[in-house]
């Protein structure tokens, strides 16, 4: 089960070693502006997106819930921060030619995120 901290840590973990073994995918997920064009793609992307943020907003949810997670904000808020946070490490990875070890850079990261989620 664990805490909310624990699970985000293990969502983000879970990421970036997806990206870390497919760099490929980081192309295709946080490259949306191609397929603005394509309502396929462009609903798959966005499908994929909503439900992380779906995710992380319950997730978030819980640890206020519990008083682990800061109440001050809103989850939804909250959320967005976190991911957007974790999406310009990506993108900033991918732009760099992966010149930094992504997973050791997200871990890094996700704690900082967790302390400012955090009570």
């Amino acid at each position: 089960d664990g805490s909310a901290t624990e699970k985000i840590h293990f969502m983000f973990s879970k990421m970036l070693s997806l990206f870390s073994e497919t760099p490929s995918l980081v192309s295709v997920i946080f490259s949306e502006e191609v397929f603005i064009n394509d309502e396929v793609l462009k609903s798959s992307i966005i499908e994929v997106v909503n439900l992380h943020a779906h995710t992380l907003e319950k997730i978030i949810s819980e640890g206020q819930n519990e008083n682990i997670i800061r109440t001050d904000i809103d989850a939804k808020n909250l959320a967005l921060i976190a991911m957007g946070s974790f999406r310009l490490l990506v993108k900033k990875w991918e732009l760099n030619n992966r010149n930094f070890n992504l997973d050791i850079e997200g871990k890094s990261l996700t704690q900082i995120v967790i302390k400012i989620l955090s009570h």
